[in-house]
């Protein structure tokens, strides 16, 4: 399962140990084998059974998970934001119910995604919101392993899980929930995977926090002349910074809320490029000299066009508290000379950079 934010934006910026006998190892063997490795796979083939795209596990997909708009102040912390009961549909089984056999006594176990907390709250990936998933019959909470054991079972087609959104923080951001939300393991949770549970579609996650735009698509930052005799002295050496800053324009939010602003700049001469570097762009006739930006005297580093939460080299811009309607990120840019000689003529730049709210 994973977690995104779908307010980003792209701005462009230019430059101009014991021995163990050998019966106790035999006996150690012997309990891991009955308790934790039957091998599993999906049956009932003589009977048009298994699934329909070669997997050793079935997939489900849930419908009826639609968390309309919050406000995070409304509910406490451990509180419930939004539950539904959703309804399922196996996706990949031959037939109804789907069936599964095992090589030796097995009992379910029934988890959701990541590890629980006290509360069997499981992690969403969006700040300040968890999820806890019950089972609709008996109204246990993931996880917990069933009692009864077996060789050959069949899963339900009309089971109805039902997954509560809790608030388990500070919620500063909306976010996205997709893939896998939870699965069923033979007798542990690391056991062979028997069933996985998956959103059928991206789910929204909506809560009223503030929310920004860049307030410009493109950035210029006049670099002006600068004689290499006297400004480097070798490998390293920089020359004076120029200032410049990322402007956005906020708005919304419910009372006492905030978002937090990430950013992750972007190479756009070499998009895989993760140094601190920033290259040349193409049109450049100077050599030996590449481009550096600064945050609070810190060096920044590149990284992929992605507003993903921990993209490489992404970093906090800060938080945006309600009521704030700018936001401004200032920054510095310098030349830094890369190799031993330095050829004279035009040195441009470009880089992109993606917000990232969390």
């Amino acid at each position: 399962m994973k977690s995104t934010d779908d307010r980003s934006a792209k701005t462009r910026i230019r430059f101009p140990t014991k021995p163990v006998s050998l019966g106790t190892a035999f006996v150690l063997t012997m309990f891991a084998s009955v308790y934790t490795y039957a091998a599993c796979n999906p049956s009932g083939a003589l009977t048009g059974g298994g699934t329909t795209d070669g997997k050793n596990y079935y997939y489900a997909t849930i419908n009826g998970f639609s968390p309309p708009p919050f406000s995070p102040g409304d509910t406490p912390i451990g509180g419930v934001i939004y539950e539904a009961t959703g309804t399922i549909a196996f996706q990949n089984a031959k037939k109804l119910p789907p069936e599964t056999s095992c090589s030796w006594f097995t009992s379910t176990y029934v988890s959701g995604i990541g590890v629980p907390d006290a509360n069997n709250v499981y992690p969403t990936g969006i700040a300040g919101v968890g999820m806890r998933i019950i089972d609709s019959d008996s109204k246990t909470p993931w996880p917990y392993k069933a009692s009864s054991s077996w060789l050959s079972t069949s899963w339900k087609p009309d089971y109805k899980p039902t997954i509560q959104l809790v608030r388990t923080g500070e919620i500063t951001a909306h976010g996205t929930l997709s893939g896998a939300f939870g699965r069923y393991t033979a007798n542990t949770a690391s056991g062979d995977l028997l069933v996985e549970y998956r959103f059928a579609s991206p789910v929204s996650v909506l809560p009223s926090v503030p929310t920004c735009e860049v307030g410009t698509t493109k950035i210029d930052v006049p670099m002006g002349r600068v004689v290499s005799s006297t400004t480097f002295s070798g490998v390293g050496s920089t020359s004076p910074t120029q200032q410049f800053e990322i402007a956005l324009r906020c708005s919304g939010g419910d009372p006492q809320t905030a978002s937090r602003a990430f950013v992750t700049l972007t190479d756009a001469a070499s998009p895989g490029n993760t140094s601190n570097r920033l290259s040349l762009s193409g049109d450049s006739t100077a050599k030996g000299i590449a481009i550096q930006i600064l945050k609070d005297s810190t060096v920044l580093s590149y990284g992929p066009d992605s507003s993903a939460a921990g993209n490489t080299n992404q970093w906090s811009a800060g938080t945006i508290n309600q009521g704030q309607a700018g936001f401004r990120i200032p920054l510095e840019a310098r030349y830094v000379q890369t190799e031993p000689e330095i050829t004279a003529g035009s040195a441009n730049a470009s880089a992109t950079f993606t917000m990232s709210y969390q």
